[in-house]
């Protein structure tokens, strides 16, 4: 099995509440006794605790509510879902319209909710606490490592701390990895996300489910270390800072024909708890000057036609120089491609690769 089976780099959604105006359903039958009413200082967020629930499938529950909300004499009334991960026909590919449909079927089945148009039913939502999701495949013997990078992660980036909470590392039994902020108190301007390990998160909390996957697939993730980056656009002001909408065709669109965005939508995220610091650290016999050189190098020629042209590479270093500069520049280039030549090249290589790895969960 490859990365792709489970759609490695992709941006995907994981989870979310999907919001309708009340007045589009021609039936709402949801007792009373579920609804999430605002002026009683019940929110959104407690969806799960107090609303309807209705088993969907044997490893998740959809549940429903009526929200009322008034402000300023102005009634609001909403009908909330809230969808997990697990509705998904194919997990690791996220949430999709199809599922959507799915579930809004499945709902009207129910007689929970009647409507004419499932098209247009589904035009008509909007999204809120959209938890958006990219997994990146390390190698298994990657753990440690990715480990310590988490912990000079902290020690090289200063966090966002004002909501108390700002970073957290996390090493156990159950998982690792870290987060920032606190998902249900983060802001616009200090935005929650978490980066994990999904196989251990799968065993600890849903080893069931774990279980009903493929052989193969289960096989692949115990042989990998698949690392998940989770980012929640909470509400509207999220998807107006992007220039994009909560509605869930439109956000569809986005997300499957403008990853670019997304990507985006991921680095303010970052960018808005992290103050960068460059940090050197020497590995081998190489100066951490030269051992920076040494992996652009190797990196250069792992992509460039010219590979191992080792006159090229040469000429790149001498430039222009002559007499004792060029000589000591050609001594350097002749350290730096020996260390990459001969002893050092899987050890480099592993560097490249483990640092194209890293650098796709922080962009």
């Amino acid at each position: 099995m490859k990365a792709e089976m489970i759609y490695e780099k992709k941006y995907k959604i994981d989870s979310f509440k999907l919001l309708f105006d009340s007045v589009i359903f021609k039936k709402i039958n949801i007792p009373e006794k579920y609804y999430l009413i605002n002026d009683n200082g019940e929110v959104l967020s407690e969806i799960k605790k107090k609303g309807l629930e209705i088993n969907f499938n044997e490893f998740t529950s959809i549940y429903v509510s009526r929200y009322i909300k008034i402000l300023k004499n102005i009634k609001y009334d909403k009908v909330a879902i809230l969808f997990s991960s697990k509705v998904a026909i194919n997990y690791f590919n996220g949430i999709e319209l199809k599922d959507i449909e799915r579930v809004l079927n499945f709902l009207q089945e129910k007689k929970i909710l009647a409507f004419d148009n499932i098209k247009k039913t589904i035009g008509a939502g909007y999204f809120k606490d959209l938890d958006i999701a990219k997994d990146i495949v390390f190698r298994s013997d990657d753990k440690e490592r990715l480990k310590n990078n988490f912990k000079m992660q902290v020690k090289q980036y200063k966090g966002n701390n004002s909501l108390g909470s700002g970073i957290k590392l996390y090493d156990n039994k159950n998982n690792f990895g870290l987060s920032v902020n606190r998902r249900n108190g983060a802001t616009l301007n200090k935005p929650f996300f978490k980066i994990y390990d999904k196989f251990k998160e799968l065993k600890h909390k849903h080893q069931d489910f774990l279980n009903s996957l493929s052989s193969d697939l289960r096989f692949y993730l115990f042989n990998n270390l698949v690392i998940r980056f989770e980012f929640t656009l909470k509400d509207n002001s999220y998807f107006k800072k992007f220039d994009t909408s909560s509605k869930v065709l439109d956000f569809y669109k986005v997300l499957n024909n403008n990853p670019e965005t997304i990507k985006k939508m991921q680095l303010y995220f970052i960018n808005a708890n992290f103050v960068k610091k460059e940090i050197v650290k020497n590995r081998n016999n190489l100066t951490p000057q030269q051992t920076i050189i040494a992996r652009l190098l190797m990196l250069h020629m792992q992509d460039n036609k010219f590979k191992r042209n080792i006159i090229f590479y040469q000429n790149l270093f001498v430039g222009n120089e002559t007499g004792t500069q060029a000589t000591r520049l050609k001594q350097l280039f002749e350290k730096i491609y020996n260390n990459i030549s001969n002893f050092e090249t899987v050890k480099i290589n592993q560097d490249i690769q483990f640092a194209k790895n890293y650098n796709e969960l922080f962009i």
